[in-house]
């Protein structure tokens, strides 16, 4: 039985770099920084925690779109080459 293989998460960040970068890896940092200013500095974290679970939630949205764009890609170069 043949099985596919279906390009992931690693092999789109080497393909391209800086929008994984911009789009999977930014958010989330940006997020535990923000959290981890709110926590040094003794504030509310209600906010932050709210900005945090909606930035994994774009990062990880974001990431499954540009993904499923990577493997179309990979597709369809692969009808062209025959």
């Amino acid at each position: 039985m043949a099985t596919r293989s279906r390009p992931g998460v690693v092999e789109m960040a080497t393909a391209h770099p800086i929008r994984t970068g911009i789009y999977s890896i930014l958010p989330p940092l940006t997020a535990v920084a923000l959290l981890a200013i709110s926590f040094v500095h003794g504030a509310s974290l209600w906010f932050p925690g709210a900005f945090a679970t909606g930035m994994f939630a774009f990062a990880a949205v974001v990431t499954r779109h540009h993904l499923a764009l990577f493997r179309i890609a990979r597709i369809e170069e692969s009808l062209r080459r025959g």
